[in-house]
């Protein structure tokens, strides 16, 4: 105990743990080394240069502070600043571009990239049945039935003590609503209304219990005051504008953006992770993610002529992130895994294409000044 508690004074002690200003406090990694107070300060003062607080900033550690107003300016000024660089690209007419699901490209091959189908899968393809309306529609026609009515005191239940409960930090609350999800989800197995439904209505009926709640509790949880998303999400937009120089080729990706075409359908797929912004189910925000990386997909398959690899994918995420600076994409990505149906992130297209997503930010946050000397 004793040997314990000379550690602790140890580190306590420790000058290196203190702020960089040398004002008393400790510092924190995210900060650059600064106490929260003086990085306020530091902030506000508007007077460095990006790039030189870049080069401070080569770690990011945990905290649950906040840069109140002067982080909604800071936020401002570097968004206005990322979107002037992509004044490269032109402003996209939608419905050109082609499908890459089972489809070809211009010059008629297919993706390597896209996952394919099992056989299994496909069979259960064939015989699903046709719907005329949207599942979510379906999903809110459901629920109006009196027999589902203890389902909908389930979900206004859940709800209310999401949003009642204000101590709970976002990891209490993503673990609150996968547990709901499994509850739910084993109640319609045995329920008179859902029981009978084949697999794929069942799992429709979670997603739209999925959206309902979250689009709910979607003020209460998206980049809460109790984690650090939204500093990192200004980190991250810091790190973008000192890499918008790029082009493709520093990075590998063969993506030929002096041509038209590949112009359009890569602004498509920017467009796309800027709708990020504008959806709150979970779900939705994946879809923008999947329909953002099948659209890059297709200005790749056009600039080769033929199927990109896997290989140059995740280059071409990178790429596709550096010059969108979507402007929350630390908290999006952190929202969809936290408060996603899990089987989502797990397998099939939506999941490989989260996870190229999420391994592009995790490089260009850990990319070094080094290296963006390239």
């Amino acid at each position: 105990v004793k040997m314990a508690e000379g550690e602790w004074h140890h580190r306590l002690n420790n000058p290196e743990l203190r702020c960089k200003n040398k004002c008393g406090f400790y510092g924190n990694a995210i900060y650059q080394g600064y106490c929260s107070k003086c990085y306020k300060e530091i902030v506000r003062d508007g007077s460095r240069k990006i790039g030189k607080v870049m080069q401070d900033v080569e770690e990011e550690g945990d905290t649950t502070g906040g840069l109140g107003f002067s982080k909604f300016a800071l936020r401002k000024s570097l968004f206005s600043t990322a979107k002037g660089h992509g004044k490269l690209f032109k402003t996209l007419r939608p419905g050109t571009a082609l499908s890459l699901t089972g489809s070809t490209n211009t010059s008629g091959a297919t993706s390597a990239i896209s996952p394919t189908p099992t056989n299994g899968q496909e069979q259960k393809k064939k015989s699903r049945p046709q719907r005329n309306s949207d599942p979510f529609n379906e999903f809110m026609k459901t629920i109006k039935k009196p027999a589902a009515q203890d389902i909908v005191q389930h979900l206004k239940t859940f709800k209310k003590q999401i949003i009642e409960r204000s101590v709970s930090t976002v990891a209490e609350q993503s673990k609150a609503v996968q547990g709901f999800y499994e509850s739910t989800s084993r109640r319609l197995k045995s329920h008179p209304l859902f029981d009978q439904m084949s697999e794929e209505e069942q799992e429709e009926t979670m997603d739209g219990i999925e959206k309902h709640l979250m689009t709910s509790i979607y003020n209460k949880v998206f980049s809460p005051a109790s984690c650090d998303d939204e500093i990192k999400d200004i980190l991250l937009l810091r790190r973008i504008n000192l890499l918008h120089w790029l082009e493709p080729f520093h990075l590998d990706v063969a993506l030929d953006m002096v041509r038209p075409e590949v112009q359009e359908v890569f602004g498509q797929a920017r467009q796309e992770l800027w709708n990020m912004e504008n959806k709150k189910a979970p779900q939705d925000k994946l879809n923008c993610i999947s329909r953002s990386c099948k659209k890059l997909l297709e200005a790749l398959n056009i600039s080769q002529g033929g199927p990109a690899s896997a290989d140059e994918f995740l280059p071409s995420v990178i790429f596709l992130i550096i010059h969108t600076s979507p402007q929350h994409l630390y908290s999006n990505i952190n929202y969809i895994e936290r408060f996603s149906n899990p089987n989502r992130l797990l397998s099939g297209e939506a999941g490989y294409y989260f996870t190229n997503m999420y391994s592009a930010v995790i490089f260009i946050e850990n990319i070094s000044a080094h290296h963006r000397e390239i």
